[in-house]
């Protein structure tokens, strides 16, 4: 018998039109806050909506600038594509994200 291949979801984060450029909105699911930004030229990325700082902190409430987005509490530039923090080891969990018709979708299990 062989094991089942893992059907992706896709979890609906809202529509094109709910997100303003460069602000994060949270998605919450089974337990876990995904910050999710609409980029210049309609680009979407999602990542964990906590700081990976030992005292965290919210993600969402970042300033985006380019490719990366600026820790509100502690000033860290976090890359918005793989997650990884700016001169440190750290990094944040990212979610693919795609755009189907004007529904933003997440794949939240990533």
């Amino acid at each position: 018998m062989q094991a089942q291949e893992k059907i992706p979801y896709y979890l609906s984060a809202g529509q094109v039109d709910d997100y303003l450029p460069r602000i994060g909105r949270v998605i919450r699911y089974q337990g876990k806050e995904i910050a999710v930004f609409r980029l210049s030229g309609d680009a979407f990325v999602a990542l964990e909506n906590h700081n990976a700082h030992q005292k965290g902190g919210p993600l969402c409430e970042g300033i985006v600038s380019g490719d990366y987005v600026f820790d509100p509490l502690y000033n860290r530039k976090i890359s918005l594509y793989d997650g990884k923090v700016l001169d440190s080891d750290e990094s944040v969990a990212t979610y693919p994200v795609r755009v189907i018709g004007s529904d933003v979708q997440i794949y939240p299990e990533a």
